[in-house]
């Protein structure tokens, strides 16, 4: 499989739109209501002025299967949030995921010079925390009862790496 990050580009947004709609991949990614057209649009607008934001449409074999990005991005402190999704299920299990975080940590890491990127994943996500911990993300500690879904409290999993663990691995 031919996997790529190109920029995130309006004509992707039709597609995330859809992929939205999935109750289950919204309450994984901490998305409460799947946006209207109108929301996503002022989203991706915002997120495309921010300075801070960074988002990659997934391309596998020229499909647009998924989304990845980072935020918070500190040029000072040299750190950022990592976010991804793949919204097509064919693609899950395929190596898309994995490449396009290698992909987007090369980026961090290497053009904009961060030191560590880190993910939080919901205590309930234990897929998404067994996937950051197999591309080398360390466990950095838990944010107790930060997130209130389906019902009650849960837990976020903070895990990190740092560019010298990118290097190596």
């Amino acid at each position: 499989m031919n996997v790529r990050t190109v920029p995130l580009e309006e004509h992707h947004l039709e597609n995330m739109l859809k992929w939205l709609q999935d109750a289950d991949l919204r309450d994984h990614l901490g998305t409460v209501y799947p946006p209207a057209r109108a929301q996503h649009l002022e989203w991706y607008r915002a997120l495309t002025a921010d300075r801070t934001r960074l988002a990659l449409a997934i391309e596998a074999d020229g499909v647009h299967v998924g989304v990845v990005g980072l935020s918070g991005i500190d040029l000072v402190y040299r750190c950022a949030e990592l976010w991804i999704y793949l919204g097509e299920g064919q693609a899950r299990g395929q190596g898309a995921a994995r490449e396009a975080f290698r992909q987007a940590c090369a980026y961090g890491f290497g053009t904009l010079g961060l030191n560590r990127i880190f993910v939080q994943v919901f205590s309930f996500n234990e897929r998404a925390r067994r996937f950051f911990e197999a591309c080398g993300m360390k466990p950095e500690g838990v944010l107790r009862e930060a997130v209130f879904k389906r019902g009650r409290f849960h837990d976020k999993h903070v895990l990190g790496l740092l560019a010298r663990e990118f290097q190596d691995g």
